[in-house]
């Protein structure tokens, strides 16, 4: 990955709140969550859930998720994300809360339960799609 394509990817996840998770339950069945997220500048994704939502039960089993962000007619821009997940532990907790409360305020409301939870999404795969770029500006990275 150039330096380039990771500012690309940085300041796009950067400019976007929501994104989809996609989770694969113990039967292998996948499980898909809008949500909000916010992300490192090693472009690992962090997120909160309680512990009794769908994706929180799935990621016990199978910590591989994917995440899509972005898309509309405006800007034609997303990013396709594959990655592993994993709880943070107190110390990342700590890095990360802060910025992550910055970026999405609403989080607050969470935050201090004490069922809820912090994770940081390790990419594996990144795919970049840039629509409305004269040529299209597409590209994949791998972690």
């Amino acid at each position: 990955m150039t330096p380039e394509q990771k500012e690309l990817i940085k300041t796009f996840l950067a400019k976007n709140q929501l994104c989809v998770l996609s989770t694969v339950d113990a039967e292998g069945f996948p499980n898909s969550a809008t949500m909000s997220f916010s992300e490192s500048d090693d472009l690992e994704i962090i997120f909160l859930t309680w512990d009794q939502t769908r994706k929180f039960k799935n990621l016990k089993t199978n910590q591989k998720v994917s995440v899509t962000v972005g898309w509309s007619f405006e800007d034609f821009v997303t990013v396709q994300y594959q990655g592993i997940a994993r709880m943070a532990t107190k110390e990342e907790s700590e890095k990360y809360v802060a910025r992550h409360l910055e970026k999405i305020p609403f989080s607050k409301k969470f935050i201090d339960n004490p069922d809820d939870y912090l994770f940081i999404i390790k990419p594996t795969y990144i795919k970049y799609s840039n629509l409305k770029a004269n040529p299209d500006e597409v590209f994949e990275v791998r972690f």
